[in-house]
């Protein structure tokens, strides 16, 4: 009788170490899935959180609406051990691809978007220890003109056919690199888009 129960009680403990076995590697599953994109992309701790997407590698084909607030959280995966996400850094760059280079004039001089410098000071940023805002004040031409001083001809305003701006997000020991490729774009008045949440993808012709 006494080893009729002690069989039962070991098939139960059995039982139990299978199921937090399962509950495990489920776990284990989902939260890799969450920093890999869904396998998609190779496992990172850090990541941009928008709109309730978790970024984990580089994304394209956005529209930054003009004059409009968006929000991005930064985090590490492992912060309930205590890491965080705080000393990372953002800023705004030409995305200056082949595909998306171009030549633009001054009054007496032409320009490469390549050479184009650092835009950040262009924008109004708000950075936190754990979240960035992003505020486009100025189109493309604007933003260009403001950098060198002149009026310029030859810049694309509308009708994009490629990113030609990146927000660069990278972790405080610089071993990962987010990069958001964007344009600044104005809808027509009236027209509401995003509410406060990057607009996308814009399929390119």
């Amino acid at each position: 009788m006494a080893k009729s129960k002690g069989k039962i009680a070991f098939k139960i403990v059995l039982i139990v170490i299978a199921v937090v076995a399962l509950v495990a590697v489920a776990l284990a599953v989902t939260f890799i899935a969450r920093y890999t994109e869904n396998f998609k992309s190779k496992f990172s701790t850090f990541y941009v959180v928008h709109a309730d997407t978790t970024i984990t590698t580089d994304k394209g084909g956005y529209g930054l609406e003009l004059n409009k607030e968006y929000r991005f959280e930064v985090g590490n995966a492992f912060g309930f051990l205590g890491k965080n996400a705080a000393g990372y850094d953002v800023k705004i760059l030409p995305n200056a691809t082949t595909e998306a280079s171009f030549t633009f004039e001054g009054a007496e001089k032409a320009y490469n978007f390549s050479d184009v410098p650092d835009l950040t000071k262009q924008f109004v940023i708000d950075r936190e220890d754990d979240h960035f805002t992003v505020r486009p004040t100025k189109l493309l031409n604007e933003m260009l003109e403001s950098t060198y001083g002149e009026s310029l001809t030859g810049i694309p305003t509308s009708n994009f056919k490629h990113d030609y701006l990146k927000i660069v997000v990278t972790s405080e020991n610089e071993t990962n690199v987010i990069n958001l490729t964007f344009n600044v774009v104005v809808y027509p008045t009236g027209v509401n888009m995003g509410n406060g949440n990057i607009v996308g993808s814009t399929e390119y012709e």
